[in-house]
């Protein structure tokens, strides 16, 4: 998905916004009061900078594999205190105990591996330090199963198409929805990850699903 969100980063807030339905700022706002104004941040997977902009924090580090998203982040947030670091999850280029709190929002989906990158976050947390994932999922049953797969394969390719300029929309529906499409079916329900957690020793572990069960925000401590 890298390749997919460097071409796209100019129109990743509406994009996200009509993705869900105006919901964008909510979710964030959710996750962003856990963040305390002394804490030592970590963002997995900044995007275009518009989560990290809503923090406080005494520290903020944002962490990707794009240096063209990092660089898009930086200009977003003007560098505000922030660090801007190249790396992927699953091998956290950071000490151990370095942070209070790790976010990933709509970038947990593209992680290699969910495990390896969960323990490696577990690794960089300080003692009582806690996770919070925000990210998109299909209900695992019942009607809203149906309704959300119709949904996304047969109206968001052209609800979302939107977010784009005219000569771009026909390119995003053929080639980069396709890609963002595969990861989510790939990602599959919200419900392993919250036992994936806990196995991995986290404690508190809460999942509380979004809007139709189509997203979630998960949390837990170290």
């Amino acid at each position: 998905m890298v390749g997919v969100l460097d071409d796209v980063l100019p129109y990743y807030e509406k994009f996200n916004t009509l993705n869900t339905f105006g919901q964008l700022r909510r979710w964030r706002d959710m996750a962003a009061r856990l963040a305390a104004r002394e804490d030592t941040v970590l963002e997995i997977g900044p995007g275009s900078g518009g989560f990290a902009a809503t923090l406080s924090y005494g520290e903020l580090y944002c962490l990707d594999p794009s240096l063209r998203i990092l660089e898009y982040a930086r200009q977003e947030l003007h560098d505000d205190g922030a660090q801007f670091v190249g790396g992927i999850a699953e091998n956290l280029p950071f000490d151990d105990g370095l942070f209070d709190i790790v976010f990933c929002i709509f970038s947990f989906r593209d992680f290699m591996s969910k495990a390896a990158g969960l323990r490696e976050i577990k690794r960089v947390l300080k003692e009582e330090g806690r996770i919070c994932i925000v990210d998109v999922s299909f209900p695992e049953d019942g009607i809203l199963k149906s309704i959300v797969n119709f949904h996304i394969h047969r109206i968001a390719p052209h609800l979302s198409a939107l977010a784009f300029p005219r000569d771009k929309r026909r390119v995003w529906k053929d080639k980069h929805y396709p890609e963002f499409l595969r990861t989510l079916e790939a990602f599959g329900g919200a419900s392993q990850y919250a036992r994936m957690l806990t196995d991995l020793g986290f404690r508190e572990v809460d999942m509380r699903l979004l809007f139709g069960r189509s997203a979630f925000i998960m949390t837990g401590v170290k």
